[in-house]
């Protein structure tokens, strides 16, 4: 990944909702199960949330958001498929944007209102990268 969308993504992780925050957000029950959200909420939130993500994308679409997941741990190299509205397969191998990806997404879908900030950071992430333009439009 270019080093101003991960820089972009990281802003994005800064002023959005934690990911904890959303593990522990009131429409999380709508998504996942209280035992999966017990069990991601005090650690590895992002896995909770991107559990919670592939959900709701595959029920809204039918398809899942992405696939081929390999991320060692908390490691920031790796990759995961992401699959956009079309089908096709864009490579991410940053986690730091795959978990901004996340949070927008969840956000959108849960229809939590952005703020200023947020919303320049979404603006900044979104515009910057045609791959992630392709994933969240």
């Amino acid at each position: 990944m270019k080093t101003e969308t991960i820089k972009n993504a990281k802003k994005v992780l800064e002023v959005f909702p934690t990911l904890k925050d959303l593990m522990l957000h009131d429409t999380m029950k709508k998504v996942l199960p209280p035992m999966v959200i017990m069990a991601f909420s005090n650690s590895q939130q992002w896995e909770g949330v991107s559990m919670a993500v592939n959900n709701m994308v595959n029920q809204m679409n039918g398809n899942p958001l992405y696939g081929n997941y390999c991320f060692i741990g908390n490691n920031e190299k790796g990759e995961v498929d992401l699959f956009d509205h079309s089908g096709d397969t864009i490579i991410i191998d940053s986690l730091t944007v795959f978990k901004a990806i996340l949070v927008i997404i969840y956000c959108s879908y849960m229809s939590i209102e952005l703020n200023d900030k947020q919303h320049n950071a979404y603006v900044d992430f979104y515009g910057q990268d045609t791959d992630v333009y392709r994933i969240l439009n």
